[in-house]
Protein backbone atom coordinates (compact mmCIF):
# COMPACT_ATOMS: atom_id res chain seq x y z
CA UNK A 1 0.00 0.00 0.00
CA UNK A 2 0.94 3.76 -0.53
CA UNK A 3 1.62 6.66 1.84
CA UNK A 4 0.10 10.15 -0.19
CA UNK A 5 -0.15 13.56 0.63
CA UNK A 6 -3.20 14.18 0.25
CA UNK A 7 -3.10 17.68 -1.42
CA UNK A 8 -0.23 17.54 -3.41
CA UNK A 9 -1.71 13.62 -5.00
CA UNK A 10 -5.07 16.15 -5.51
CA UNK A 11 -3.84 18.81 -7.17
CA UNK A 12 -1.30 16.77 -9.24
CA UNK A 13 -4.40 13.72 -10.31
CA UNK A 14 -6.24 17.25 -11.40
CA UNK A 15 -4.08 18.35 -13.75
CA UNK A 16 -3.22 14.49 -14.95
CA UNK A 17 -6.78 14.69 -16.55
CA UNK A 18 -6.89 18.33 -17.32
CA UNK A 19 -9.47 19.17 -15.25
CA UNK A 20 -10.03 23.42 -14.35
CA UNK A 21 -9.77 24.34 -11.01
CA UNK A 22 -13.58 25.80 -11.79
CA UNK A 23 -15.00 22.70 -11.94
CA UNK A 24 -13.38 21.42 -9.19
CA UNK A 25 -15.08 24.40 -7.37
CA UNK A 26 -18.38 23.62 -8.27
CA UNK A 27 -18.50 20.31 -7.41
CA UNK A 28 -17.22 20.41 -4.22
CA UNK A 29 -19.14 23.69 -3.32
CA UNK A 30 -15.76 25.28 -2.39
CA UNK A 31 -14.26 29.00 -2.29
CA UNK A 32 -11.44 29.67 -4.41
CA UNK A 33 -9.43 30.73 -1.30
CA UNK A 34 -10.09 27.16 0.54
CA UNK A 35 -8.89 25.29 -2.80
CA UNK A 36 -5.85 27.67 -3.61
CA UNK A 37 -4.60 26.99 0.10
CA UNK A 38 -5.31 22.92 -0.08
CA UNK A 39 -3.58 22.85 -3.68
CA UNK A 40 -0.66 24.69 -2.09
CA UNK A 41 -0.11 23.22 0.61
CA UNK A 42 -1.09 25.80 3.12
CA UNK A 43 -4.40 23.83 4.19
CA UNK A 44 -5.16 19.89 4.82
CA UNK A 45 -8.57 19.06 3.67
CA UNK A 46 -11.06 17.68 5.62
CA UNK A 47 -11.92 14.17 4.92
CA UNK A 48 -15.43 14.78 3.41
CA UNK A 49 -13.54 17.49 1.21
CA UNK A 50 -10.66 15.27 0.01
CA UNK A 51 -13.52 12.67 -1.17
CA UNK A 52 -15.59 15.02 -3.15
CA UNK A 53 -12.16 16.15 -4.85
CA UNK A 54 -10.93 12.53 -5.58
CA UNK A 55 -14.55 11.93 -6.56
CA UNK A 56 -14.58 15.15 -9.18
CA UNK A 57 -11.59 13.83 -10.90
CA UNK A 58 -13.52 10.28 -11.62
CA UNK A 59 -11.06 8.11 -9.64
CA UNK A 60 -13.19 5.17 -7.72
CA UNK A 61 -12.92 5.32 -4.05
CA UNK A 62 -13.64 2.21 -3.15
CA UNK A 63 -10.01 0.38 -2.15
CA UNK A 64 -8.19 3.55 -2.86
CA UNK A 65 -9.45 6.08 -0.22
CA UNK A 66 -10.44 4.22 3.15
CA UNK A 67 -9.26 1.41 4.53
CA UNK A 68 -9.21 -1.76 3.05
CA UNK A 69 -10.74 -3.82 5.33
CA UNK A 70 -13.81 -1.72 5.50
CA UNK A 71 -14.66 -3.58 1.99
CA UNK A 72 -13.35 -6.89 2.17
CA UNK A 73 -12.69 -9.88 5.20
CA UNK A 74 -8.80 -10.02 5.85
CA UNK A 75 -8.09 -12.69 4.25
CA UNK A 76 -9.01 -11.17 1.38
CA UNK A 77 -5.76 -9.06 1.41
CA UNK A 78 -3.60 -12.02 2.78
CA UNK A 79 -4.74 -13.18 -0.63
CA UNK A 80 -3.52 -10.69 -2.56
CA UNK A 81 -0.23 -9.74 -0.66
CA UNK A 82 0.80 -13.83 -1.47
CA UNK A 83 -0.60 -13.47 -5.22
CA UNK A 84 1.71 -10.35 -5.64
CA UNK A 85 4.82 -12.29 -4.12
CA UNK A 86 4.65 -15.35 -6.41
CA UNK A 87 4.41 -13.25 -8.93
CA UNK A 88 7.35 -11.40 -8.15
CA UNK A 89 9.34 -14.84 -8.42
CA UNK A 90 7.64 -15.97 -11.34
CA UNK A 91 5.91 -19.04 -10.11
CA UNK A 92 3.11 -19.54 -12.66
CA UNK A 93 1.59 -23.13 -10.86
CA UNK A 94 1.10 -20.73 -7.55
CA UNK A 95 -0.49 -17.81 -8.91
CA UNK A 96 -3.17 -19.17 -11.35
CA UNK A 97 -5.23 -20.56 -8.24
CA UNK A 98 -4.77 -17.68 -6.41
CA UNK A 99 -6.22 -15.49 -9.10
CA UNK A 100 -9.18 -17.59 -9.78
CA UNK A 101 -9.65 -17.06 -6.00
CA UNK A 102 -9.37 -13.71 -6.11
CA UNK A 103 -11.66 -13.10 -9.43
CA UNK A 104 -14.31 -15.26 -7.52
CA UNK A 105 -14.90 -12.59 -4.61
CA UNK A 106 -17.25 -10.00 -4.98
CA UNK A 107 -16.48 -6.29 -5.04
CA UNK A 108 -13.23 -7.23 -7.35
CA UNK A 109 -15.18 -6.63 -10.54
CA UNK A 110 -14.71 -2.33 -10.38
CA UNK A 111 -12.91 0.33 -9.68
CA UNK A 112 -9.21 -0.35 -7.96
CA UNK A 113 -9.96 -3.62 -6.88
CA UNK A 114 -10.38 -5.11 -10.40
CA UNK A 115 -7.33 -3.15 -11.76
CA UNK A 116 -5.67 -5.00 -9.36
CA UNK A 117 -6.62 -8.04 -10.78
CA UNK A 118 -6.01 -6.99 -13.89
CA UNK A 119 -2.65 -5.72 -13.31
CA UNK A 120 -1.49 -9.29 -12.00
CA UNK A 121 -3.39 -11.50 -14.36
CA UNK A 122 -1.61 -9.32 -17.14
CA UNK A 123 1.74 -10.52 -15.46
CA UNK A 124 0.62 -14.39 -15.34
CA UNK A 125 0.11 -13.84 -18.97
CA UNK A 126 3.07 -12.41 -19.55
CA UNK A 127 4.98 -15.03 -17.44
CA UNK A 128 2.72 -17.77 -19.41
CA UNK A 129 3.59 -15.93 -22.81
CA UNK A 130 0.09 -15.73 -23.96
CA UNK A 131 -0.32 -13.47 -27.03
CA UNK A 132 0.62 -10.06 -26.83
CA UNK A 133 -2.94 -8.95 -27.73
CA UNK A 134 -4.38 -10.23 -24.81
CA UNK A 135 -2.18 -8.82 -22.56
CA UNK A 136 -2.59 -5.48 -23.96
CA UNK A 137 -6.30 -5.47 -24.24
CA UNK A 138 -6.37 -6.35 -20.13
CA UNK A 139 -3.65 -3.48 -19.31
CA UNK A 140 -5.63 -0.88 -21.07
CA UNK A 141 -8.86 -2.27 -19.33
CA UNK A 142 -6.95 -2.32 -15.97
CA UNK A 143 -5.25 1.57 -16.70
CA UNK A 144 -9.06 2.95 -17.47
CA UNK A 145 -10.07 1.65 -14.24
CA UNK A 146 -8.10 4.87 -12.94
CA UNK A 147 -6.84 6.94 -15.73
CA UNK A 148 -9.84 8.49 -17.69
CA UNK A 149 -9.33 8.66 -21.43
CA UNK A 150 -6.15 7.39 -21.03
CA UNK A 151 -3.84 7.34 -24.42
CA UNK A 152 -0.32 5.79 -23.99
CA UNK A 153 1.06 8.21 -26.58
CA UNK A 154 0.93 10.85 -23.96
CA UNK A 155 1.98 9.87 -20.71
CA UNK A 156 4.58 12.51 -20.70
CA UNK A 157 4.72 14.54 -16.99
CA UNK A 158 1.80 12.33 -15.58
CA UNK A 159 1.71 11.01 -12.13
CA UNK A 160 0.62 7.17 -11.36
CA UNK A 161 -0.50 5.65 -8.42
CA UNK A 162 -1.82 2.50 -7.20
CA UNK A 163 -1.26 -0.47 -9.81
CA UNK A 164 -0.28 2.33 -13.05
CA UNK A 165 2.83 1.45 -12.88
CA UNK A 166 2.93 -2.57 -12.68
CA UNK A 167 0.50 -2.60 -16.03
CA UNK A 168 2.72 -0.16 -17.82
CA UNK A 169 5.80 -1.81 -16.95
CA UNK A 170 4.08 -5.35 -17.83
CA UNK A 171 3.66 -3.68 -21.48
CA UNK A 172 7.17 -2.67 -21.82
CA UNK A 173 7.81 -5.95 -20.99
CA UNK A 174 6.26 -7.68 -23.52
CA UNK A 175 6.94 -5.01 -25.90
CA UNK A 176 11.04 -5.34 -25.65
CA UNK A 177 10.21 -9.40 -26.12
CA UNK A 178 8.74 -8.55 -29.35
CA UNK A 179 11.78 -6.30 -30.30
CA UNK A 180 10.32 -3.13 -29.88
CA UNK A 181 13.03 -1.58 -26.90
CA UNK A 182 12.75 1.89 -28.09
CA UNK A 183 8.86 2.05 -27.34
CA UNK A 184 9.85 0.11 -24.09
CA UNK A 185 12.57 2.22 -23.26
CA UNK A 186 9.62 5.33 -23.51
CA UNK A 187 6.98 3.47 -21.25
CA UNK A 188 9.77 2.92 -18.40
CA UNK A 189 10.68 6.56 -19.00
CA UNK A 190 7.35 7.95 -18.58
CA UNK A 191 6.74 5.30 -14.92
CA UNK A 192 10.29 6.83 -13.50
CA UNK A 193 9.45 10.15 -14.51
CA UNK A 194 5.53 9.47 -13.13
CA UNK A 195 6.79 8.25 -9.87
CA UNK A 196 9.56 10.79 -9.38
CA UNK A 197 6.51 13.29 -9.17
CA UNK A 198 4.28 11.28 -7.48
CA UNK A 199 3.72 12.79 -3.67
CA UNK A 200 4.45 9.47 -2.37
CA UNK A 201 6.69 8.59 0.45
CA UNK A 202 10.21 7.84 -0.43
CA UNK A 203 10.43 4.32 0.49
CA UNK A 204 6.95 3.58 -0.95
CA UNK A 205 8.32 4.61 -4.17
CA UNK A 206 12.04 3.74 -4.86
CA UNK A 207 10.66 -0.21 -4.16
CA UNK A 208 9.74 -0.13 -7.36
CA UNK A 209 12.65 1.68 -8.57
CA UNK A 210 15.45 -1.11 -8.69
CA UNK A 211 13.07 -3.68 -11.01
CA UNK A 212 12.35 -0.53 -13.05
CA UNK A 213 16.06 0.41 -13.66
CA UNK A 214 16.50 -3.08 -14.47
CA UNK A 215 13.75 -3.55 -17.21
CA UNK A 216 15.36 -0.52 -18.76
CA UNK A 217 19.25 -0.61 -18.64
CA UNK A 218 18.15 -4.06 -20.24
CA UNK A 219 16.55 -2.53 -22.83
CA UNK A 220 18.69 0.40 -23.00
CA UNK A 221 21.66 -2.57 -23.83
CA UNK A 222 19.61 -4.01 -27.10
CA UNK A 223 19.09 -0.53 -28.55
CA UNK A 224 23.24 0.57 -28.34
CA UNK A 225 23.10 2.87 -25.46
CA UNK A 226 25.81 1.89 -23.29
CA UNK A 227 26.25 5.01 -21.67
CA UNK A 228 22.72 5.43 -20.42
CA UNK A 229 22.47 1.81 -19.91
CA UNK A 230 25.54 2.16 -16.95
CA UNK A 231 24.22 4.70 -15.19
CA UNK A 232 20.77 2.72 -15.11
CA UNK A 233 22.97 -0.04 -13.65
CA UNK A 234 24.38 1.73 -11.35
CA UNK A 235 21.58 4.20 -10.04
CA UNK A 236 19.06 0.71 -9.68
CA UNK A 237 22.10 -1.38 -7.66
CA UNK A 238 22.42 1.34 -5.34
CA UNK A 239 18.30 1.21 -4.94
CA UNK A 240 18.47 -2.73 -4.69
CA UNK A 241 21.23 -2.66 -2.01
CA UNK A 242 19.30 -0.08 0.09
CA UNK A 243 15.68 -1.37 -0.39
CA UNK A 244 15.52 -4.41 -1.86
CA UNK A 245 18.48 -6.25 0.26
CA UNK A 246 20.20 -6.00 -2.56
CA UNK A 247 18.32 -9.03 -4.30
CA UNK A 248 18.47 -7.53 -7.89
CA UNK A 249 22.43 -6.54 -7.90
CA UNK A 250 23.87 -9.76 -9.34
CA UNK A 251 21.34 -8.47 -12.48
CA UNK A 252 22.81 -5.08 -12.37
CA UNK A 253 26.16 -6.28 -12.36
CA UNK A 254 25.59 -8.39 -15.29
CA UNK A 255 23.94 -6.14 -17.14
CA UNK A 256 26.89 -3.66 -16.06
CA UNK A 257 29.18 -6.02 -17.58
CA UNK A 258 27.43 -5.98 -21.07
CA UNK A 259 27.17 -2.22 -20.83
CA UNK A 260 31.09 -1.93 -20.39
CA UNK A 261 31.57 -4.35 -23.16
CA UNK A 262 29.74 -2.44 -25.66
CA UNK A 263 31.88 0.38 -24.34
CA UNK A 264 35.04 -1.45 -25.01
CA UNK A 265 36.26 -1.25 -21.58
CA UNK A 266 36.74 -4.69 -21.51
CA UNK A 267 39.26 -4.69 -18.84
CA UNK A 268 36.28 -3.30 -16.44
CA UNK A 269 33.60 -6.37 -17.13
CA UNK A 270 35.66 -8.77 -14.91
CA UNK A 271 35.52 -7.58 -11.67
CA UNK A 272 31.18 -6.80 -12.37
CA UNK A 273 31.46 -10.76 -13.35
CA UNK A 274 32.50 -11.15 -10.41
CA UNK A 275 30.77 -9.77 -8.63
CA UNK A 276 27.34 -11.10 -10.27
CA UNK A 277 29.04 -14.41 -9.49
CA UNK A 278 29.19 -13.79 -6.14
CA UNK A 279 26.22 -12.45 -5.60
CA UNK A 280 24.43 -15.48 -6.69
CA UNK A 281 26.30 -17.76 -4.75
CA UNK A 282 25.39 -15.39 -1.58
CA UNK A 283 21.57 -15.40 -2.51
CA UNK A 284 21.78 -19.09 -3.06
CA UNK A 285 20.87 -19.02 -6.69
CA UNK A 286 23.88 -21.74 -7.61
CA UNK A 287 22.39 -22.49 -10.67
CA UNK A 288 22.49 -18.86 -11.93
CA UNK A 289 25.84 -18.73 -10.69
CA UNK A 290 26.98 -21.15 -12.95
CA UNK A 291 25.59 -19.21 -15.85
CA UNK A 292 27.84 -16.51 -15.46
CA UNK A 293 30.59 -18.25 -15.26
CA UNK A 294 29.56 -19.77 -18.96
CA UNK A 295 28.25 -16.39 -20.29
CA UNK A 296 31.49 -14.48 -18.64
CA UNK A 297 33.50 -17.26 -21.22
CA UNK A 298 31.22 -17.63 -24.33
CA UNK A 299 30.42 -13.82 -24.62
CA UNK A 300 33.13 -12.17 -22.81
CA UNK A 301 36.13 -14.59 -23.02
CA UNK A 302 36.84 -13.71 -19.41
CA UNK A 303 37.97 -16.38 -16.74
CA UNK A 304 38.19 -15.51 -13.13
CA UNK A 305 38.98 -16.73 -10.32
CA UNK A 306 35.98 -18.25 -7.72
CA UNK A 307 38.53 -18.36 -4.78
CA UNK A 308 36.87 -21.72 -3.81
CA UNK A 309 33.51 -20.57 -3.98
CA UNK A 310 32.00 -23.41 -6.45
CA UNK A 311 32.89 -26.18 -4.15
CA UNK A 312 30.24 -24.72 -1.38
CA UNK A 313 27.42 -26.87 -2.92
CA UNK A 314 24.74 -24.17 -1.78
CA UNK A 315 21.69 -26.32 -2.25
CA UNK A 316 19.06 -23.89 -3.73
CA UNK A 317 17.07 -22.29 -1.36
CA UNK A 318 13.45 -21.61 -3.13
CA UNK A 319 12.16 -18.64 -2.47
CA UNK A 320 8.67 -18.75 -0.16
CA UNK A 321 6.29 -15.83 0.24
CA UNK A 322 6.38 -14.43 3.70
CA UNK A 323 3.80 -15.45 6.33
CA UNK A 324 2.25 -12.38 7.18
CA UNK A 325 -0.03 -13.62 9.91
CA UNK A 326 -2.63 -15.85 10.15
CA UNK A 327 -6.25 -14.09 9.09
CA UNK A 328 -8.91 -13.09 11.83
CA UNK A 329 -12.28 -12.65 10.66
CA UNK A 330 -13.36 -9.16 11.09
CA UNK A 331 -14.39 -6.09 8.47
CA UNK A 332 -12.92 -3.53 9.96
CA UNK A 333 -8.99 -2.43 10.54
CA UNK A 334 -9.73 -1.32 14.52
CA UNK A 335 -11.34 -4.41 14.96
CA UNK A 336 -8.80 -6.39 13.75
CA UNK A 337 -6.38 -5.22 16.21
CA UNK A 338 -8.84 -5.60 18.92
CA UNK A 339 -9.23 -9.45 17.73
CA UNK A 340 -5.33 -10.31 17.33
CA UNK A 341 -4.63 -8.54 20.97
CA UNK A 342 -7.16 -10.77 22.39
CA UNK A 343 -5.39 -13.65 20.85
CA UNK A 344 -1.88 -12.35 22.30
CA UNK A 345 -4.03 -12.27 25.30
CA UNK A 346 -2.54 -8.55 25.53
CA UNK A 347 -4.30 -6.06 27.66
CA UNK A 348 -5.16 -2.45 26.23
CA UNK A 349 -2.56 -1.46 28.74
CA UNK A 350 0.37 -4.19 27.78
CA UNK A 351 0.03 -3.06 23.96
CA UNK A 352 -0.58 0.69 24.50
CA UNK A 353 2.17 1.15 26.63
CA UNK A 354 4.58 3.80 25.84
CA UNK A 355 2.68 3.96 22.65
CA UNK A 356 -0.46 5.72 23.52
CA UNK A 357 -3.28 5.96 26.32
CA UNK A 358 -5.74 2.75 26.37
CA UNK A 359 -8.48 4.72 26.09
CA UNK A 360 -7.41 5.94 22.54
CA UNK A 361 -6.25 1.87 21.60
CA UNK A 362 -9.93 1.62 23.11
CA UNK A 363 -10.98 3.82 20.77
CA UNK A 364 -9.33 2.83 17.70
CA UNK A 365 -10.25 -0.72 18.28
CA UNK A 366 -14.10 0.00 18.34
CA UNK A 367 -13.49 2.26 15.29
CA UNK A 368 -14.36 5.63 16.71
CA UNK A 369 -11.26 7.07 15.89
CA UNK A 370 -8.41 6.43 12.95
CA UNK A 371 -5.22 6.90 14.68
CA UNK A 372 -2.41 8.89 14.08
CA UNK A 373 0.09 6.83 11.87
CA UNK A 374 2.91 6.73 13.74
CA UNK A 375 0.66 5.03 16.47
CA UNK A 376 -0.62 2.61 14.42
CA UNK A 377 2.40 1.84 12.79
CA UNK A 378 3.62 0.72 16.54
CA UNK A 379 0.59 -1.17 17.58
CA UNK A 380 0.88 -3.20 14.50
CA UNK A 381 4.50 -4.07 14.58
CA UNK A 382 3.87 -4.91 18.40
CA UNK A 383 1.31 -7.30 17.09
CA UNK A 384 3.64 -8.56 14.51
CA UNK A 385 1.27 -7.35 11.71
CA UNK A 386 2.60 -5.40 8.51
CA UNK A 387 0.20 -2.33 8.52
CA UNK A 388 0.47 -1.61 4.94
CA UNK A 389 -0.96 -4.51 3.83
CA UNK A 390 -4.05 -3.29 4.65
CA UNK A 391 -4.41 0.47 3.87
CA UNK A 392 -3.76 3.08 1.72
CA UNK A 393 -2.67 6.48 3.92
CA UNK A 394 -3.69 10.03 3.34
CA UNK A 395 -1.15 12.16 5.46
CA UNK A 396 -1.33 15.80 6.17
CA UNK A 397 1.51 17.65 5.08
CA UNK A 398 3.65 17.10 8.48
CA UNK A 399 3.02 13.75 8.72
CA UNK A 400 4.15 13.14 5.37
CA UNK A 401 7.65 14.89 5.39
CA UNK A 402 8.28 13.29 9.14
CA UNK A 403 8.09 9.79 7.33
CA UNK A 404 10.05 11.05 4.23
CA UNK A 405 12.82 12.47 6.98
CA UNK A 406 12.44 9.62 8.95
CA UNK A 407 12.86 6.70 6.04
CA UNK A 408 16.30 8.71 4.61
CA UNK A 409 18.03 8.70 8.21
CA UNK A 410 17.38 5.22 8.25
CA UNK A 411 19.15 5.01 4.81
CA UNK A 412 21.85 6.65 5.64
CA UNK A 413 22.27 4.82 8.76
CA UNK A 414 23.09 1.91 6.40
CA UNK A 415 25.08 3.69 4.00
CA UNK A 416 27.49 4.45 7.45
CA UNK A 417 26.89 8.48 6.05
CA UNK A 418 26.29 9.78 10.00
CA UNK A 419 27.28 13.25 8.89
CA UNK A 420 24.02 13.50 6.23
CA UNK A 421 21.88 11.27 8.63
CA UNK A 422 22.93 14.55 11.52
CA UNK A 423 22.26 16.46 8.97
CA UNK A 424 18.35 15.14 8.14
CA UNK A 425 18.03 14.32 12.10
CA UNK A 426 18.05 18.21 13.50
CA UNK A 427 15.57 19.03 10.44
CA UNK A 428 13.24 16.20 11.79
CA UNK A 429 13.63 17.93 15.38
CA UNK A 430 12.46 21.55 14.23
CA UNK A 431 8.49 19.37 13.76
CA UNK A 432 7.08 19.66 16.63
CA UNK A 433 4.01 17.80 15.93
CA UNK A 434 6.17 14.61 15.11
CA UNK A 435 7.64 14.62 18.72
CA UNK A 436 4.12 14.72 20.62
CA UNK A 437 4.66 10.73 19.88
CA UNK A 438 6.61 8.62 22.28
CA UNK A 439 7.63 6.27 19.72
CA UNK A 440 9.02 9.32 17.38
CA UNK A 441 11.00 10.81 20.44
CA UNK A 442 12.39 7.23 20.92
CA UNK A 443 13.46 7.30 17.29
CA UNK A 444 15.40 10.58 17.44
CA UNK A 445 17.02 9.39 20.97
CA UNK A 446 18.05 5.64 19.45
CA UNK A 447 19.86 7.80 16.09
CA UNK A 448 21.49 10.50 18.53
CA UNK A 449 22.72 7.34 20.25
CA UNK A 450 23.74 6.20 17.07
CA UNK A 451 25.07 8.80 15.79
CA UNK A 452 27.20 9.11 19.75
CA UNK A 453 28.96 5.92 19.02
CA UNK A 454 29.95 6.75 15.28
CA UNK A 455 32.16 9.56 17.23
CA UNK A 456 34.11 7.11 19.55
CA UNK A 457 36.36 4.28 17.82
CA UNK A 458 35.70 2.34 21.17
CA UNK A 459 32.57 1.32 22.75
CA UNK A 460 31.77 3.87 25.11
CA UNK A 461 29.54 3.43 28.46
CA UNK A 462 27.39 6.12 27.93
CA UNK A 463 26.53 4.62 24.16
CA UNK A 464 24.35 2.22 26.80
CA UNK A 465 22.76 4.54 29.02
CA UNK A 466 21.51 6.63 25.62
CA UNK A 467 19.79 3.14 24.37
CA UNK A 468 18.73 2.54 27.95
CA UNK A 469 17.28 5.94 28.10
CA UNK A 470 15.37 5.44 24.51
CA UNK A 471 14.27 2.09 25.37
CA UNK A 472 12.71 3.13 28.42
CA UNK A 473 10.34 5.04 26.93
CA UNK A 474 7.90 2.33 25.19
CA UNK A 475 9.24 -0.21 28.03
CA UNK A 476 9.43 1.35 31.26
CA UNK A 477 9.97 -2.20 33.10
CA UNK A 478 12.47 -3.53 30.23
CA UNK A 479 14.04 -6.68 31.73
CA UNK A 480 16.70 -8.10 29.29
CA UNK A 481 16.85 -11.29 31.18
CA UNK A 482 12.88 -11.88 30.18
CA UNK A 483 12.89 -10.39 26.38
CA UNK A 484 11.16 -12.92 24.91
CA UNK A 485 7.94 -12.07 27.34
CA UNK A 486 7.85 -8.49 25.20
CA UNK A 487 6.13 -7.77 21.94
CA UNK A 488 7.96 -4.93 20.54
CA UNK A 489 8.08 -2.24 18.10
CA UNK A 490 10.84 -2.04 15.23
CA UNK A 491 12.48 0.71 17.17
CA UNK A 492 12.91 -1.27 20.31
CA UNK A 493 13.88 -4.43 18.46
CA UNK A 494 16.91 -2.09 16.90
CA UNK A 495 17.47 -0.90 20.49
CA UNK A 496 17.89 -4.18 21.80
CA UNK A 497 19.86 -5.47 18.75
CA UNK A 498 22.49 -2.28 19.51
CA UNK A 499 22.01 -2.79 23.48
CA UNK A 500 23.27 -6.62 22.68
CA UNK A 501 25.98 -5.42 20.24
CA UNK A 502 27.66 -3.33 22.95
CA UNK A 503 28.04 -6.31 25.10
CA UNK A 504 29.61 -8.21 22.29
CA UNK A 505 31.63 -5.33 21.56
CA UNK A 506 32.96 -5.08 24.93
CA UNK A 507 33.46 -8.75 25.15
Amino acid sequence: MARYHASALAKKLRKRIGLERKQILKFNNLDETSLSRIENERQNPKMETLENILKSISLPMEGFFYSLLDDQPPEVYFLCDRLSQVLEIGDCALAEPLLLQLEALPGFDTGVLLQFILSKKARLWELQEKPSELIFDLIKDGMLETFENFDENKMDNKVFILEEPELLHTKARVLANEGDHAAAIRIIESIISGLIDLPRANRDKERQYAPLLLSLSSFLIHTGEYDRALEACELGAEYSAIRKHGQLNPEFELNKAYALHGLNRLDECRASLQHAYFGNMLLRESEKAKEIITRARVCFGIEFDLYGANKLNFEHQPKIPSNRGSPVICNSFGTMIGISRTKLNLSLEQLSRGICNKTTLMRIEQNEVQGNIFTLEAIMQRLGRDMNLYNNYFLSKEDFIAIQLRDEINVQFDKRDFENAKIILDVLETMKAFLLHNVNVQFVKMAKALLFASNHTEPHPEFLNMLVDALKLTCPDFNECDIEEYYLTFNEIALINQYAAYFGDTG
